[in-house]
């Protein structure tokens, strides 16, 4: 009889407590079906969204930070809906789901959910047209400067001539002489301004340079460089010295090509954690899925123009070693300082295939540079000559401090100018 009574309230209390446990879970089942809330996105991060979400709903939410798919930008919004439904709805363009373990919310990538898109009623955020971007087109604009250059020289020769003629009359035997004075035919020579006075100059010219900040190419010398100025020179017989200002223009147009690749490894992910308990030993086990990230290789071509600009200022010596009537031949050595002026593109080397860009890099200003040249004057007139230098000209170190490759500004260029003598 006892026993009878002991096994009824034993049957008793597993009553109890299963309409207890029921009576939990409904009660948690209904709070999370009373608790509505409105939650919108729009073209934003995938993880900024989740993180959004956690904050307003109170879920702790356990994901792969690292894993490409939380930074798909999603368009989606809901009003008056679940969290774990809205949760859905995000995860619906993904091939991520959700597990709910204890009061985490994790997610793992699931191979066999079907990709959709996510149709959430009523949604409160329209998605207005174009604008989610599917495909991303760079385009490159290649600038080309021209440079019109006209010397006008202007030349007023006002020539004022006083002729005196003294007359001397010698009456002898009646008769009467007339003895004048000639003046001699070069009286009006301008051969001593040429050699002994000042004379102003302005000349432009193209410079072949190899001077460049992109490393194992094969065009390396270039005609698409430039120089221009004035100057003034002190003769003195045959010697000359000169100062110069002028700027001089390098200019490069190429394509640069290279590939970046990556994947070829798994990527493993944990899904579900679980523990045991041994005495006081807590033993916990993981259970993960790894995914195979396939190897892609991105392409990268792209058409550059580098532009490097440099203020010059010249002091130089010239010696006329041959001087006829009509052509004078000389040679020329000088001093340059190059301040930089314009610095526009990308430089690469054999360390970063990427490039870096001109704002970058340390440029040394001024950089000294020295120079050599040969050239001819050429009579136009009494007070113009036509000039022609061929001279080369090289910096006595690199252009650039931090650049790994040599820098050194050098190149040949050839001039053409008026000089003026006053």
């Amino acid at each position: 009889m006892e026993q009878k009574r002991n096994i009824h309230s034993f049957t008793r209390i597993a009553r109890l407590a299963i309409f207890a446990l029921l009576l939990f879970v409904f009660a948690d089942v209904v709070a999370q079906q009373q608790q509505l809330m409105d939650f919108s996105v729009k073209n934003e991060k995938l993880s900024s969204a989740l993180y959004r979400f956690s904050n307003a709903s109170g879920l702790n939410l356990t994901y792969n930070a690292g894993d490409d798919v939380y930074k798909k930008v999603i368009t989606y919004g809901a009003k008056e809906q679940p969290p774990l439904i809205i949760l859905e709805g995000l995860l619906a363009s993904t091939l991520q789901d959700f597990k709910k373990v204890g009061n985490q919310i994790v997610l793992f990538r699931n191979t066999n959910k079907e990709v959709v898109k996510p149709v959430i009623e009523p949604v409160v955020v329209p998605v207005e047209t174009n604008s989610h971007i599917d495909d991303v087109v760079e385009d490159v604009m290649i600038k080309t400067d021209t440079v019109f250059v006209t010397d006008t020289v202007f030349v007023v020769k006002v020539d004022t001539v006083l002729r005196i003629d003294t007359v001397l009359v010698d009456k002898q035997n009646n008769n009467t002489s007339t003895n004048v004075k000639d003046i001699p035919d070069d009286f009006f020579s301008n051969e001593d301004t040429r050699n002994t006075g000042w004379s102003g100059q302005v000349f432009i010219g193209p410079v072949l340079s190899e001077y460049s900040l992109v490393k194992n190419k094969s065009d390396a010398y270039r005609l698409t460089n430039f120089s221009l100025g004035i100057g003034i020179s002190r003769l003195i017989n045959r010697w000359n010295i000169s100062l110069a200002l002028g700027y001089t223009h390098f200019s490069e147009n190429f394509t640069h090509n290279y590939s970046v690749t990556s994947g070829g490894y798994y990527l493993s992910d944990t899904i579900d954690e679980y523990y045991t308990v041994i005495g006081i030993d807590t033993s916990w086990f993981y259970v993960t899925d790894s995914s195979w990230k396939p190897l892609e290789t991105d392409e990268y071509s792209y058409d550059l123009n580098n532009r490097i600009g440099y203020f010059q200022a010249e002091g130089s010596v010239s010696f006329d070693f041959i001087s006829k009537e009509n052509v004078r031949l000389y040679l020329k050595g000088g001093i340059v300082s190059n301040i930089i002026v314009t610095k526009n593109g990308m430089a690469f080397n054999n360390e970063s295939a990427e490039g870096t860009d001109f704002s970058k890099l340390s440029f040394e200003s001024p950089v000294f540079s020295y120079s050599g040249t040969i050239g001819a004057k050429f009579r136009v007139n009494e007070q113009l000559d036509f000039t022609s230098e061929l001279y080369y000209f090289s910096s006595f170190g690199n252009t650039v401090a931090d650049f790994s490759s040599d820098t050194k500004m050098n190149g040949v260029g050839l001039q053409f100018g008026l000089k003026y003598y006053f």
